[in-house]
């Protein structure tokens, strides 16, 4: 009878549990804390990376003599080619615009002088009469 009960463990919840049955919780546990601790372990090896290339490009940068600029250094996160390709493309819609703005005003300019060659017309027959 005494080997019966010291096979027998009390939970926290008053519930009777099985040594094997403990065993299998707390195997699941450890294996769920390994996963964890693996997680954090790549984590850090992935930063202490990233630390070390940032530590390299602010070393080269360091040792790069000083530029001497007048006015304000702009710096766009396109490569060369992509922020001029962005560029011509912008530069083509303006000029769309614009020559649709210029046609627009000629047509305007062409109506006003025909309003204007009908209106004389008709001013030189009220003189003519």
């Amino acid at each position: 009878m005494f080997e019966e009960t010291e096979s027998l463990i009390s939970s926290p919840a008053g519930r009777t549990l099985s040594p094997a049955s403990t065993n299998m919780k707390g195997t699941r546990s450890l294996a769920r804390l390994r996963d964890r601790v693996d997680l954090a372990v790549k984590e850090l090896d992935r930063l202490r990376d990233e630390n070390k290339k940032m530590r390299r490009d602010l070393d080269k940068v360091a040792h790069q003599p000083a530029m001497h600029v007048e006015g304000t250094p702009v710096i766009f996160s396109e490569s060369g080619p992509e922020l001029r390709s962005r560029i011509e493309e912008c530069i083509r819609v303006i000029d769309a615009h614009m020559t649709e703005d210029h046609l627009a005003a000629e047509n305007v300019a062409e109506s006003d002088v025909a309003t204007n060659d009908v209106a004389a017309g008709r001013v030189e027959e009220k003189l003519e009469v």
